[in-house]
Parts: structure tokens; C-alpha cells; sequence
């Protein structure tokens, strides 16, 4: 039975991706490397600007849409957030700084895994899992599957 139920959420996972890759504007309209809005200038120092690069070289994206994604994060977040990032900057020491953003990117992961699994329950058919009494019919199943 476990096995069961772990072959259909991996199932479920590959549906998932799969949704999010044909379906999540976000992904499409970087993917077309074109981002629909307004062009503005923006100053960073050095080092901001060599790890846009490198990220934008990374992902085979423009750097003005890595620019344009950190600052349409940044300008999402509440007042209060905005005020906070601006007051570690000032005061908290690299180490600090990469800590936090550490901290951030584990929330953003598991925000992301949250709605995966939302997605992967709503789409899980479980009907045909009584029919499923042997190790072998699973087996069978999992095959079929496949093709």
C-alpha cells in the first residue's frame, strides 16, 4: 500500500511540473524572453551587478528580467518587509545578510512545494488503487503507466 500510494504522488509530482511548465505565466513569459511593462533605471553596486549577471548568463535570461523580477519581489512586500531588508543591509554583517537570505529562500521553497502538493492532491485519483491487491498488479499498474 505505500508503494502505492508513493508511485501516485510521484505520479501526481510529474503532473505537477508538467502543469507548471505548460501552464505558469511566469515560466512563459520568461521562457519567449519577453517581459511586457516599462523599462526604468535602476543603480546597484558592483557586486549586485556582476551576480545579475552571472545569474542572467545561468539562466539564458536578460539581465534587465532578472532586474525586473528582484524588483518586482521587493516592491510586493509589504512596508514593513521593505523597511526590515533595508535596516539588515545597513546593519547586519555579510554573514548575517547571507543567513537571512537563506532564510528567505527556504520560505519561498516551501510556499512552493505547498502549493506542488495542493496541486497533487487535487489532481490524485485514487479509484482504481481497490482494484490494486497484489505487488504484482501494482507492479502491472505502474508499467501501464508508463506508456
Amino acid at each position: 500500500m505505500q508503494l502505492t500510494i508513493a508511485l501516485e504522488s510521484w505520479i501526481g509530482c510529474i503532473k505537477v511540473a508538467l502543469y507548471f511548465y505548460e501552464n505558469y505565466d511566469f515560466y512563459r513569459i520568461y521562457k519567449k524572453g519577453v517581459m511586457i511593462g516599462k523599462t526604468i533605471s535602476a543603480y546597484t553596486d558592483t557586486d549586485t551587478a556582476t551576480r545579475i549577471e552571472w545569474i542572467a548568463t545561468r539562466e539564458h535570461r536578460k539581465k534587465a528580467q532578472i532586474a525586473g523580477s528582484a524588483v518586482k519581489l521587493f516592491v510586493n512586500l509589504p512596508e514593513e518587509a521593505r523597511t526590515a531588508w533595508r535596516q539588515i543591509e545597513a546593519l547586519g554583517t555579510p554573514a548575517e545578510i547571507e543567513q537571512i537570505s537563506q532564510d528567505i529562500a527556504r520560505a519561498l521553497l516551501h510556499a512552493q512545494y505547498a502549493m506542488a502538493h495542493k496541486q497533487v492532491i487535487q489532481e490524485m485519483t485514487t479509484e482504481h488503487l481497490g482494484a490494486l491487491e497484489t505487488e504484482d498488479d501494482l507492479l502491472n499498474a505502474a508499467v501501464l503507466l508508463t506508456r
